[in-house]
């Protein structure tokens, strides 16, 4: 092996393990990886220690480089959520599009009346820090826990401003290599025109041998990093430059476009982008000159101020313009704008591109090397000062959030929704989430904050929703599932935080695992069946939740209910509390989940104010629903007129359709509605029965109303159930016809109800 050979594959070796351990170190230090790097790579480099020299590397050094920001150019494209675009709020869109402007423009006005160097430059310089970047974003927000409105604007600003400033830098890049003279706008569309064209059809093409299983599964990763490589090289080979654009093209087309899961080549390619991260700011920081750094200050002092102290204000202040942020929000989004390894990446390749064009005006040759050392300037500057300094920034504005109001129930089913309703009592907000989006649809429908993913996923995290929960309930079927849930999110979430069931059949090491055990978590409910078991018993009324302070509950329910949990006065959780312990008589005036043994039961769901006997003569049906309904506008929550007529229409639809005849005198009719949250039962009782053809021939005397939600099938089936069992009781029957008053039918129920035990 050659002197040369040798000296490249050492520095690369010592790069990749530097880098890579200084990253490893951040993320156990929970600090952002960017400045052990650059921290590191100076000290190994030629200004300090001198273990590497990357500037012998020579176009060895330029290769890494391209082929590194392609992967990670290409894997940021490919993991960006695209559909969040339609549901970001005026404020990002705004910072996406005048603060984009804003930024670039007064930041390039900063560079060049500071240093004089050439406008178009300046422009360019300027373009390649108004990115922010969810690499260096998300550990702050993690860090910090900032309240949710915050924490959305400055989530989906970093993530959604990288490709916006990918473009203009190649539009800026345009500008300065152009100087003037010939078509500028032919030169820049023929590279968006090559990058997007030759992007997208490789994209497509990639996308569909995915979908198609024309790549065996074990050699997805390797076709993707081949195809990356390919379409970077080609629309580099068309027209110069283009091949940054066409990657994130292709990255976008695919993560668009394919139908199967790319979970796995998603995390490939992490891996990769976390290895080249690793060589590049290695290579690069160690690459910084010390003289050229003294050349930047002290006018760099000055414009970096500028940059964090004036034109993030500004740029704020602009795009929060009319909006319902208040002052101290305003003023630490104006604080946090750190700039990361897309900035890098971007300066980096173009440095290479204009230390070989041998046609640059002079006044921008004599100073590419302001280039790198103004952006790795921005980064250290905005990295060190806003990473550090955010928790205590945002302690002083009071914008911090209590992340033990942010809870996460993994798993779909009747117990999860019962337990979310529970917690949402005292003001705690609860996503349930399953890989099963049938599941999640039943109870997005009624209400419930649902999220469909998977929650081992490596970057489960980082999705919006689950940046801040600072709590998180296990409860699958699955006993060593749960365990690896707790297990995953042990890094984000604080051991105490981490609950999971571990069922009936648990060990008793299991049960008692201390927080100590890296596996450990707190184990509860391990005295009750399966989840899915309870929750079938919960739907078909076996059982029931029941809140209730301990004090209020009957007899019967003492003996037969099992305390779930209570919120503390601190608004922690506290899981299967026994309310004869001494310690918690403070809580006992609080109210408690508990878990009945309890038959499904009309009772609740009639009452007698919904029960009524009328002597009048109805010649259509729609008479008495129009009659029912004006009895009901109180229970109902009926408001407006509009939503009077809408639900008039609602029942006169649904009794055409779904009109249950039983005969015999009875008809039900179900008016299934969303807006409806609980089961409502009306009872009318008619002297002059209708004829509604019943399979009898009878006319009907007794008509059930049943208002539920639409998604509720479980209890709607019950109820139907048991006022079967009521009606078809022929002593029970009888007496309902032969009642006059109110008063008298609620009480032949109620004894009906009380015998039969429904």
């Amino acid at each position: 092996m050659g002197a040369e050979v040798l000296q490249t594959v050492t520095t690369f070796i010592i790069a990749l393990a530097a880098g890579l351990i200084s990253m490893i170190i951040a993320r156990r230090l929970h600090i952002v990886p960017i400045v052990l790097l650059l921290i590191t790579g100076v000290l190994i480099g030629p200004e300090v220690l001198g273990i590497i020299e990357p500037q012998k590397l020579g176009a060895t050094l330029e290769i890494i480089i391209q082929i590194g920001v392609a992967i990670i150019l290409f894997e940021g494209a490919l993991t960006l959520n695209y559909s969040q675009y339609r549901k970001v709020g005026r404020v990002i869109f705004k910072l996406l599009s005048i603060g984009v402007i804003v930024t670039w423009l007064f930041n390039a006005g900063a560079i060049f009346l500071l240093f004089g160097l050439p406008f178009t430059y300046a422009l360019f310089l300027s373009s390649i820090i108004v990115v922010t970047g969810p690499t260096v974003i998300m550990p702050i927000l993690r860090r910090v826990n900032l309240k949710q409105n915050l924490t959305h604007i400055l989530h989906w600003e970093g993530i959604l401003i990288d490709p916006i400033g990918i473009f203009l830098a190649i539009f800026s890049f345009e500008l300065l290599i152009s100087h003037g003279e010939g078509n500028i706008l032919f030169d820049l569309f023929l590279r968006l025109g090559v990058g997007t064209l030759i992007g997208g059809l490789f994209g497509y093409i990639i996308a569909l041998a995915l979908n198609k299983n024309l790549v065996p599964p074990d050699m997805q990763n390797s076709f993707i990093l081949m195809a990356t490589l390919v379409t970077f090289a080609i629309c580099n080979a068309l027209s110069h430059e283009s091949g940054v654009l066409g990657i994130v093209v292709a990255g976008i087309v695919i993560s668009l476009t394919t139908k199967i899961s790319i979970e796995e080549i998603k995390k490939f390619k992490l891996d990769l982008t976390d290895i080249f991260i690793a060589v590049i700011f290695i290579l690069l920081s160690s690459n910084l000159n010390f003289d050229n750094v003294k050349r930047f200050f002290p006018e760099g002092l000055l414009l970096l101020l500028i940059i964090t102290l004036v034109t993030r204000p500004i740029n704020i202040w602009l795009c929060t313009w009319g909006s319902t942020l208040k002052f101290h929000e305003k003023v630490f989004l104006s604080w946090i704008a750190p700039r990361g390894i897309v900035a890098a990446s971007i300066v980096t390749l173009f440095t290479f591109t204009l230390q070989a064009n041998t046609t640059l005006d002079a006044a921008v040759r004599d100073n590419l090397w302001f280039m790198e050392t103004f952006v790795f300037a921005v980064i250290t500057f905005t990295v060190v000062l806003q990473g550090l300094s955010a928790p205590v920034v945002a302690k002083m504005l009071k914008v911090r959030h209590d992340l033990s109001k942010n809870w996460v129930i993994v798993g779909a089913h009747e117990l999860s929704y019962k337990i979310s309703k529970y917690l949402a009592r005292f003001d705690k907000n609860v996503i349930i989430l399953d890989s099963n989006k049938f599941k999640l649809e039943r109870y997005k429908q009624m209400g419930v904050a649902t999220e469909h993913g998977d929650s081992l996923a490596y970057d489960i995290f980082d999705r919006e929703p689950f940046i801040q929960t600072g709590r998180l309930i296990a409860l699958t079927d699955n006993i060593d599932l749960n365990t690896l849930i707790c297990h995953h999110w042990k890094k984000t979430i604080p051991l105490e935080g981490l609950y999971k069931w571990i069922g009936i059949t648990a060990t008793s090491k299991e049960k008692n695992s201390a927080p100590r055990d890296p596996l450990a978590s707190l184990a509860i409910w391990s005295n009750l069946s399966k989840p899915s078991i309870l929750s079938d018993q919960l739907g078909k009324e076996e059982r029931s939740l029941i809140i209730k302070k301990p004090e209020e509950l009957t007899s019967y329910e003492r003996e037969n209910a099992i305390a779930l949990m209570v919120i503390n006065q601190d608004n922690e959780a506290i899981f299967s509390p026994d309310p004869n312990k001494k310690e918690l008589a403070p809580l006992l005036t609080r109210e408690w989940l508990f878990l009945a043994k309890k038959s499904f039961s009309l009772a609740p769901f009639l009452d007698h104010r919904h029960i009524f006997t009328l002597d009048k003569t109805f010649d259509q049906p729609t008479m008495i629903y129009d009659h029912l309904l004006d009895l009901l506008i109180p229970a109902l929550n009926i408001t407006t007129s509009q939503e009077h007529d809408n639900l008039i229409q609602n029942i006169h639809d649904q009794a055409k359709k779904e009109t249950i005849c039983i005969g015999n005198h009875v008809a039900l009719f179900p008016i299934l509605k969303k807006t409806f949250s609980e089961p409502l039962i009306a009872l009318i009782k008619t002297d002059a029965g209708i004829d509604l053809n019943a399979y009898d021939k009878k006319p009907i005397h007794l008509f059930f109303f049943i208002f539920a939600h639409n998604a509720d099938s479980l209890r709607y089936l019950s109820i139907i159930s048991h006022i079967s069992k009521i009606v078809t009781d022929k002593l029970v029957h009888k007496q309902m016809l032969d009642q006059i008053s109110s008063e008298q039918l609620q009480q032949i129920i109620d004894l009906a109800i009380s015998e039969k035990n429904i």
